[in-house]
């Protein structure tokens, strides 16, 4: 334990963020910035990535942060889709991150860890008797990089592990899941939150005069975003294409870039607005007219639960990528695109949806809101503190909304 500047006893508990993009990172912020509303003596440390050390600091957070945890990057050249590249570089990090938080675990003497998404982490944590939480929104049910016989015994391994946590939250719908023995076994072991993303930290008030700042007047605002991973350039370079294309034959359009701190923004023309801090997505997202992203959990839950008018793009080879757009296209109205999509064909989607963008997308039901994912965000953070083996404090939701 430490002791705070007040002399309060400081009660520690460990972030671990698996160090691939930013959503990540917004959902663990979202949870942190509750804990010491509900329990001012514990204190939350982060464990991340260089890039999501730095998305931290441009989000103002004053929480410790050990910016030390191996970055999962693309090879230089591989022929190999983004997603079965993503998950070779899990797979290849797994035991280096493992090690990486038990150290960071053991210096801060965390009483708790939260875990994101990083399975590595979970076996040495609890040979070393450290109370885990474990969170993820991908089970890794459909690892088409390995034989069948390869990804039974590698699926077992890991649900073996993730069991032993304390506490397990999916951040997502069931559905997401390949099979139904998967969502049967998940359902038997997660707490299912729904997303929690950039949404849950948005202030509202912000977003009121973002247009006018720009002068946009009665122009449209298309946004283009790769989030904050570098697995998502490809996907990236072809909405750039299609987006110079359609500038060149639009009037009064202005085009926002949102390229995050992993990924090079060389090919954004100069005269557009470019944002490598992903700081203010939401908030740009929330002015948009159209929104072009790709169909991760986070960038997907953010522009639906702001009604905005969206393209989505699964990163090739990434099957989870592929459910997720799928499943918000039928339940949201988000456009799910082919994930071999080319610019030209990307370019008359976009031209075509501009000219419809006033009307807020169709969906057979709501998407979680500001509201909602604040109360979600909330829940977790009241059951992390629950785990400490303190009682459960009751604060009404309501009080927490207002503070949004």
């Amino acid at each position: 334990m430490a002791a705070s500047s007040q002399g309060e006893i400081m009660r520690p508990i460990l972030f671990a963020v698996q160090p691939l993009g930013t959503g990540k990172i917004e959902r663990n912020l979202a949870v942190a910035k509750q804990i010491p509303v509900l329990f001012r003596a514990i204190a939350p440390h982060f464990l991340v990535g260089a890039s999501a050390a730095r998305f931290l600091e441009a989000r103002g957070s004053d929480f410790p942060v050990d910016e030390s945890l191996s970055p999962l990057l693309p090879p230089p050249t591989s022929h190999r889709p983004a997603g079965k590249q993503v998950q070779r570089a899990a797979r290849r990090l797994a035991a280096v991150h493992g090690q990486q938080v038990l150290q960071a675990a053991k210096q801060i003497r965390a009483e708790l860890v939260v875990v994101d998404g990083i399975y590595g982490a979970l076996r040495p944590l609890a040979r070393a008797g450290i109370p885990t939480v474990f969170t993820t929104d991908d089970l890794l049910d459909q690892d088409f990089s390995l034989n069948p016989l390869q990804r039974w015994f590698r699926g077992a391994m890991r649900r073996s592990a993730v069991v032993s946590s304390k506490l397990r939250f999916f951040w997502g719908e069931p559905s997401y899941l390949t099979t139904p023995e998967i969502r049967e076994w998940a359902r038997r072991h997660f707490h299912f939150v729904g997303p929690v993303s950039g949404l849950a930290n948005l202030d509202r008030a912000s977003c009121a005069t973002l247009r006018d700042d720009w002068g946009l007047s009665t122009g449209k605002l298309l946004t283009i975003c790769a989030g904050g991973s570098s697995f998502h350039g490809e996907v990236f370079l072809t909405m750039i294409q299609a987006a110079t294309e359609v500038a060149a034959e639009e009037k009064d359009l202005t085009v926002a870039v949102i390229s995050g701190p992993e990924i090079s923004a060389d090919h954004v023309p100069s005269h557009w607005r470019n944002d490598r801090t992903v700081d203010s997505a939401t908030r740009i997202f929330a002015a948009s007219d159209l929104c072009v992203i790709p169909a991760s959990l986070s960038l997907l839950s953010e522009c639906a639960g702001l009604g905005v008018p969206t393209l989505a793009i699964p990163v090739k080879g990434h099957a989870v990528q592929l459910r997720m757009a799928r499943y918000y296209h039928e339940r949201h109205g988000v456009d799910a695109l082919p994930e071999d999509i080319d610019a030209s064909e990307l370019a008359a989607r976009i031209s075509a949806r501009l000219k419809t963008s006033h009307q807020r997308p169709a969906g057979t039901h709501d998407a979680m809101s500001l509201e909602d994912q604040v109360a979600s965000a909330h829940s977790v953070a009241d059951l992390i503190c629950e785990a400490l083996g303190r009682r459960r404090p009751v604060v009404p939701v309501e009080r927490m909304r207002q503070r949004h």
